[in-house]
């Protein structure tokens, strides 16, 4: 497994959160207001300033992934201004004819709750492996400081190892929790490869 490959996944997960609420936000916000004011023609140029970006950004996502970001910052600067250069009907009719369209939008208003089940589990992952890979150093900062001892595995996995001490479950909860760190970069890569596929599955033609 290539540490590097799982790092930067870890990092994708912990940036998703704010790009997943600019998206959400833009389009939901975008699509009100421009359906709202559709019937005064206000509503054109907001949905096509909504569905453009929209677009753009399932791209940029697309691209991102693939490493290939500057050739799209170009065609997305030229698409925009193309789109409000030509007639304003004609080219919200052709953005709603194409199924790309909604597409961008399914991708825009999924990506916050995907942004925040990514976010949870980059953060939840690790601090619970090493809190548990932690458990003999925590037994004895709470025997040495407070004077009491606690067992470290629940009741559920407590009759399992009823041989042992608790110092001893510590260090058997140490064990689990190094096998968890361990485990950490197959499991950010495994969730990035999800991600990958929840881009693609988007960005079908």
């Amino acid at each position: 497994m290539n540490i590097n490959r799982a790092v930067k996944a870890w990092k994708n997960m912990m940036m998703l959160f704010p790009k997943g609420m600019i998206s959400f936000v833009w389009i939901v916000s975008g699509l009100c207001l421009g359906l709202s004011l559709l019937i005064v023609w206000v509503g054109i140029p907001i949905l096509i300033l909504t569905l453009v970006p929209a677009r753009r950004m399932l791209e940029l996502e697309e691209k991102q992934q693939a490493g290939e970001k500057q050739e799209l910052a170009e065609h997305h600067a030229l698409s925009l201004r193309e789109a409000f250069a030509a007639d304003s009907w004609r080219v919200l009719l052709k953005l709603l004819s194409e199924k790309r369209t909604y597409l961008a939008i399914l991708f825009g208003i999924g990506q916050l709750p995907v942004s925040i089940a990514a976010l949870t589990l980059a953060l939840t992952l690790p601090i619970a492996a090493f809190g548990v890979l932690l458990s003999p150093l925590s037994y004895m900062l709470n025997s040495l400081l407070f004077g009491f001892q606690f067992d470290t595995l629940d009741v559920v996995l407590a009759p399992l190892f009823a041989w042992a001490t608790p110092f001893q479950r510590s260090w058997i909860a140490a064990a689990i929790g190094l096998a968890l760190v361990l485990l950490l970069p197959i499991i950010f890569h495994a969730l990035g490869q999800c991600y990958r596929r929840w881009v693609s599955v988007c960005c079908s033609p």
